[in-house]
């Protein structure tokens, strides 16, 4: 249902909730990163999930066979001179760019759309004029994991579709190649964790985090050096469930010292990273296992010597709570975490469902 409270038309400018550059409030559109501004903010904005569209989707499968097809026709059926050939391929390879830039474009432009909408929701909640009356999920994690923690694009369907790959390299090694470059680049999608996380809880809350900076995923809350630590514990206290990526900063440490100090660990998911990508740069493709294990070591290493805690053993993907008896233990991976079903069985794990007090309008 449309909110019927509107931005102030007095306002001479707004923040873009892409780019979080100043506009003029009656732009149609940022002039700085061309993110679509919002007019009036949905009440369910939340739910909104920033997947790859089906169009983009499309557009990547088709650019895919065009190069494979193109391939296949120089290699098997033209027997033409060298250069008609490398013609043929240099032109399909081309237009095989040009799509996958396409289809590139409209993701990222439906990616932002959508997390523009769920920042202004985010504002506006902060602000007291809309509620959630589920509740809502607390994202902890350090800042130097922003963009930089991602999950194996191949799973599920597409492993399948790997295997056919597979075939057909025994087939045709031409074949087999583009089958393998379409299924783990062209077909797997948007894999940051923070991004997957926020899509697996819309179905249920908002997942809320605290930054300036804005990002894909969490409806980022604003705050200062000053006032962090009590946004946290209000927002940590109130929270239906709190999410957090341990680390050896002292930041992330001190949030998981206030979860323990103040009994909120009952509610806690840890969340192990696939792969990380630390020692480059944000949203640079080469996130390894490797680097996530190194990560995991030496953030058990800080927990054990700040809080005497021992986290459990590095296992990539995998989302743990903790027991009441003590110890932690693996309900389910972030593979896993994709239905309503299973974010309820989740929250269910973890502490009963809890009704928080609605927020009247200011």
């Amino acid at each position: 249902m449309r909110s019927s409270q509107t931005l102030d038309p007095r306002i001479r400018t707004r923040a873009c909730p892409a780019c979080s550059n100043l506009v003029l409030f009656t732009d149609k559109e940022c002039r700085w990163c061309r993110a679509v501004l919002p007019e009036q903010v949905l009440a369910g904005d939340w739910r909104l999930q920033t997947k790859v569209p089906t169009q983009a989707r499309l557009i990547m499968i088709v650019a895919y066979t065009l190069m494979g097809v193109a391939l296949l026709f120089t290699a098997h059926v033209m027997e033409g001179g060298f250069l008609l050939e490398a013609s043929i391929l240099g032109i399909a390879a081309a237009i095989t760019i040009a799509l996958l830039a396409w289809a590139q474009r409209i993701s990222t432009a439906a990616g932002l759309a959508v997390q523009q909408l769920r920042q202004a929701f985010a504002q506006r909640y902060a602000a007291g004029s809309v509620s959630c009356p589920e509740g809502y999920v607390l994202y902890l994690r350090p800042f130097e994991v922003d963009g930089r923690m991602f999950r194996p694009r191949l799973r599920g369907f597409s492993a399948f579709l790997l295997t056919m790959g597979l075939l057909g390299f025994f087939v045709s090694p031409i074949l087999g190649i583009v089958a393998f470059f379409a299924v783990t680049i062209g077909l797997g999608g948007r894999r940051e964790v923070e991004e997957d996380l926020a899509n697996a809880f819309s179905s249920i809350a908002p997942m809320f985090a605290l930054s300036a900076k804005p990002g894909m995923g969490s409806l980022r809350l604003p705050s200062s050096d000053l006032e962090w630590q009590g946004l946290v514990e209000r927002l940590a206290r109130d929270a239906r469930a709190v999410i957090i990526v341990p680390g050896a900063y002292q930041g992330t440490l001190w949030e998981f010292g206030l979860l323990a100090q103040r009994g909120w660990l009952q509610k806690t998911v840890l969340v192990c990273p696939p792969a990380i990508a630390l020692e480059r740069e944000e949203g640079e493709a080469g996130a390894t296992k490797v680097d996530a294990s190194t990560y995991w070591d030496k953030a058990t290493e800080a927990m054990r010597v700040q809080h005497g805690v021992e986290l459990p053993a590095f296992a990539p993907g995998s989302l743990f709570i903790h027991r009441p008896s003590g110890g932690y233990e693996s309900p389910m991976t972030l593979e896993q975490l994709e239905s309503e079903r299973s974010v309820r069985t989740m929250l269910a794990s973890i502490a009963p469902a809890q009704t928080q007090a609605v927020r009247s309008a200011a």
